[in-house]
C-alpha cells in the first residue's frame, strides 16, 4: 500500500507540474490572447504576474507549489475571486453526480449480470438474457457525447415533461447508462468464470438454489477485483461528468473548467484540472485499498 501511496503522491504531482508547463508551451503569448478574447481591465504587469509570465518555469513551480501547501491555488482572472473557494462548491456537486451515477449503475448492472450468468431453461428467461446482453453491449459502445444529446431530444422537444435545464437526475442517468452496461457484462463474465470451480458445482449439488450460489460462490470471491474496478471507474466517471454537466447544464466542475478555457481563466484551467486528476487518483487509490482489505490474497507481502 505504501507503493501505491507514493505512486499517487508522484501522480498528482506530475499533473500539478505539467498543467502549469503547458501553458508556456502554447503557440505565441498566452497573455496577448487572453487580453485580445477577454478585454479584462486589469493591468497587464498585473496578469503577467498572476500567471507567473514573468518568472522562470522552476520559479513558478516553486511559488504555486508553495500556494498549494499553503491552500492558497491564486485568483480567477475574470472574476478576482480565490479559485480554492470558487472550485470546492462545484467539485461537491460533481462528486454527488458521480456517486449517483455509481448508485444507478450498480442498481442496474449487478443484477442484470447476475441475470445473464444464470443457466436458463425456460427460452422467455433465455430471450431476457439474450436482450440483456445485447443492451449492455449496445450501452458500452455508444459514447457520451451522443446519449447525452439524445436524452435532451427526448426530454426537451419529445416528452417536455420535466425541467432538463440543471437536472441532476438526467445527467445522472447520461453517466451511469454506458457503465450500467459495462458493469452487466462484468460481473456476467466474473460469475461464469467462478462457476465453474469444483467449490460452485458442491453448492449446486447440496441444493443451494442457483441465484444465491452465483451471489454466495460467484461474486464474493471476485468481490475484490470488483472493488478495485469500481475504484476506477469512480474516477473515469469524474471526466466523463464534464460532458453531462456541459449538456444538462449541471454546475459542476466540468462547467467551470469550460467555461474557463472559453475566457482563458488560466488559474481556474490549472486548478480544475488538478483538483480533477486528484480526486481520479483518490478513486483508484480507495479502488485498491479495498481490494487489499477484501481479499488477503492481494494483499503485498512483507519483508521482515
Amino acid at each position: 500500500m505504501i507503493r501505491r501511496t507514493l505512486q499517487f503522491i508522484f501522480a498528482a504531482a506530475a499533473v500539478f507540474v505539467v498543467s502549469r508547463v503547458l501553458i508556456r508551451a502554447l503557440p505565441g503569448d498566452p497573455l496577448d490572447s487572453l487580453l485580445a478574447e477577454t478585454a479584462l481591465a486589469i493591468p497587464r504587469d498585473k496578469i503577467a504576474e498572476d500567471l507567473g509570465l514573468n518568472l522562470g518555469i522552476l520559479e513558478l513551480i516553486h511559488r504555486d507549489f508553495a500556494g498549494l501547501l499553503r491552500g492558497d491555488l491564486g485568483y480567477s482572472l475574470i472574476t478576482r475571486e480565490p479559485v480554492l473557494e470558487m472550485l470546492l462548491p462545484r467539485l461537491a456537486r460533481t462528486l454527488a453526480l458521480a456517486a449517483g451515477a455509481l448508485v444507478v449503475a450498480l442498481s442496474l448492472g449487478i443484477p442484470a449480470g447476475v441475470f445473464c450468468s444464470a443457466n436458463h431453461r425456460s427460452r422467455g428467461r433465455q430471450l431476457v438474457a439474450r436482450s440483456l446482453r445485447g443492451t449492455s453491449t449496445f450501452l458500452i459502445s455508444i459514447p457520451l457525447a451522443w446519449i447525452g444529446p439524445a436524452l435532451l431530444y427526448v426530454f426537451a422537444i419529445l416528452l417536455p415533461w420535466v425541467e432538463f435545464r440543471g437536472s441532476w437526475a438526467l445527467a445522472c442517468l447520461v453517466l451511469a447508462l454506458p457503465l450500467a452496461g459495462n458493469w452487466a457484462r462484468i460481473v456476467e463474465l466474473r460469475s461464469r468464470e467462478e462457476m465453474s470451480q469444483p467449490f460452485f458445482q458442491a453448492a449446486l449439488a447440496r441444493g443451494v438454489p442457483e441465484w444465491r450460489a452465483i451471489l454466495k460462490n460467484g461474486l464474493a470471491p471476485s468481490a475484490g477485483a470488483l472493488l478495485a474496478t469500481l475504484g476506477s471507474q469512480a474516477g473515469a466517471l469524474l471526466a466523463g461528468s464534464f460532458i453531462a454537466e456541459w449538456i444538462f447544464d449541471w454546475p459542476g466542475m466540468g462547467v467551470a473548467w469550460v467555461q474557463a478555457t472559453l475566457q482563458r481563466d488560466y488559474p481556474v484551467m490549472e486548478a480544475a484540472t488538478f483538483l480533477g486528476s486528484v480526486a481520479c487518483l483518490l478513486g483508484v487509490l480507495a479502488g485498491d485499498l479495498l481490494q487489499q482489505l477484501w481479499d488477503p490474497r492481494q494483499r503485498e507481502e512483507r519483508t521482515p
